[in-house]
C-alpha cells in the first residue's frame, strides 16, 4: 500500500541548507527547525533563540550536501542526499541506493515518489517486506537524450513528472516519455496556480503551454539575464518573485511590480534555493550563506535564523 504525502505542502518541517564557506567549500549542514514539526508556530512573531536541531553527516552516515526535503503520512522524512535517499523516521537514519545521488525528488498524485539526480530519473515503491525500492526509468528516454546531465528540478503537472536538466525537459506520462527541448539553458521552475513558470537564459520568465511550447509571460524578459531564484504564491492571484539583484516583485499575470522587502540590503547578491510559503501568509527565505530570514507577507523582517542563533 503506497503511503500518500500530506497534501497541504512540500515541507511540513522548514529545512536550510548552510554553506559554511572558508578559502574552499568546505562543508554543507542539514538542519532543523524543530518547531513542534508545525508551520503553524511560526504565525506568532519568534524572539530569542529558535529551536535548532543540527545533524551532520557523520551521524546519518551519508554525503554532507542535502538538496530537498519531504515527509510522508507517517511522518518519515526524505532526503535528496548526493549518495542517494536518505530516509529517517526520527530515529534511524537509511540510505536507500538511487544508481546516482539525488538532487530533486517529488511525489506524485498517487503517493509515488520520484527522484532526479546525476543522469539519473527514477521512482520509488515498496517491495515485499514494505522496504522502499528504487526503480529507474533511464530506459525509457528517447535514445537521442540519454546523456541527461544534472537533474536539477522535479514536478508533477497536469498528470506528467517533468525532470528538468540544463536544456531539456523530460516529461513521463506513466508509459513514456516526451522531450522539450530548449536551446537556451533553463534555470529554475516552479508550479503556481496551476502554471508551470520556468526562468529561461536569455529569454526570461516563461510558462509552459498546453501545447508544450514554452512562451514568454508578459514583461517576463526582464529577468532575460537576471537569476531568480525565489518563485511563490503570494495570494489567490499574484506570485511573488525573488531574483538575485534586482529584489523581489509581484506578478499579477500582466506585469511585475517591485515589492519592498525589508531584508533586501542583506540577501542581495546572496538569495538562493527554495524559499517556503507558509499557509499563515508568511514567508521563508533562504541565502546562499547568510542565514534564512522569515518575513511577514508585507515584506517585515519576523525573525534571522544564523549561526549566532544555533544554524
Amino acid at each position: 500500500m503506497i503511503n500518500k504525502p500530506k497534501p497541504e505542502l512540500h515541507l511540513p518541517m522548514i529545512y536550510l541548507i548552510y554553506s559554511q564557506l572558508k578559502k574552499r567549500f568546505t562543508s554543507v549542514l542539514l538542519l532543523f527547525l524543530c518547531l513542534n514539526l508545525s508551520l503553524s508556530l511560526f504565525a506568532q512573531k519568534q524572539i530569542g533563540r529558535p529551536f535548532i536541531t543540527n545533524y551532520s553527516y557523520q551521524e546519518y552516515d551519508g554525503h554532507p550536501t542535502n538538496w530537498w526535503a519531504l515527509e510522508d503520512n507517517d511522518g518519515i522524512m526524505y532526503f535528496a542526499n548526493n549518495d542517494g535517499l536518505l530516509q529517517y523516521d526520527g530515529v534511524n537514519w537509511n540510505l536507500i541506493d538511487t544508481d546516482a545521488g539525488v538532487r530533486c525528488m517529488v511525489y506524485d498524485d498517487e503517493g509515488v515518489m520520484y527522484v532526479g539526480g546525476g543522469n539519473e530519473i527514477g521512482y520509488l515503491k515498496p517491495n515485499s517486506k514494505g522496504e522502499l525500492e528504487y526503480f529507474s526509468l533511464n530506459d525509457k528516454v528517447p535514445e537521442e537524450h540519454k546523456e541527461m546531465g544534472t537533474i536539477w528540478e522535479v514536478d508533477n503537472y497536469k498528470g506528467r513528472i517533468i525532470f528538468r536538466s540544463t536544456n531539456k525537459l523530460y516529461c513521463w506520462d506513466g508509459e513514456k516519455i516526451k522531450v522539450i527541448v530548449s536551446e537556451d539553458a533553463y534555470h529554475v521552475g516552479k508550479i503556481i496556480h496551476g502554471t508551470y513558470y520556468i526562468r529561461i537564459w536569455n529569454r526570461g520568465l516563461c510558462y509552459l503551454s498546453d501545447d508544450d511550447t514554452l512562451e514568454l509571460v508578459p514583461g517576463g524578459e526582464i529577468f532575460a539575464d537576471e537569476r531568480v531564484y525565489i518563485i511563490l504564491p503570494y495570494d489567490e492571484k499574484r506570485v511573488l518573485l525573488g531574483s538575485r539583484t534586482m529584489g523581489f516583485f509581484l506578478y499579477d499575470g500582466e506585469k511585475f511590480k517591485p515589492f519592498q522587502v525589508e531584508i533586501d540590503p542583506e540577501i542581495l547578491k546572496a538569495i538562493y534555493l527554495p524559499g517556503v510559503a507558509l499557509e499563515n501568509g508568511n514567508f521563508v527565505i533562504n541565502t546562499f550563506a547568510n542565514g534564512t530570514f522569515l518575513i511577514d507577507h508585507n515584506g517585515k523582517l519576523i525573525q534571522k535564523f544564523t549561526t549566532e542563533n544555533g544554524l
